[in-house]
């Protein structure tokens, strides 16, 4: 999965540099395509940044379930976790 990431914020760089580049701007074809493969990868980036922060939370409600005491709080994490658990497959499953 991390290969992937990392390919398609690789071409979003890419496609960002070519649509600032005074070449393109002068070749309307060329800028209508750049802009409308930029708008789907816009897409998918927002679902990118949306699994890191599923992945950040994880790891912080795992950490709470190992450390904290408060019993409530650790059943809190824990749910949390179910639920993000849940999300984190279907964006991983929209990605590939």
């Amino acid at each position: 999965m991390q290969d992937l990431i990392a390919k398609i914020e690789s071409e979003m760089e890419q496609i960002e540099t070519e649509l600032s580049s005074p070449a393109t701007l002068s070749a309307p074809e060329k800028l209508m395509t750049l802009g409308r493969r930029k708008a789907e990868l816009d897409i998918v980036m927002e679902r990118i940044n949306r699994l890191r922060t599923i992945e950040k939370s994880l790891r912080e409600n795992a950490e709470i379930t190992q450390t904290e005491s408060d019993e409530e709080l650790k059943s809190m994490a824990l749910e949390e976790n179910i639920t993000l658990a849940v999300e984190k497959e279907a964006l991983e499953t929209e990605l590939k």
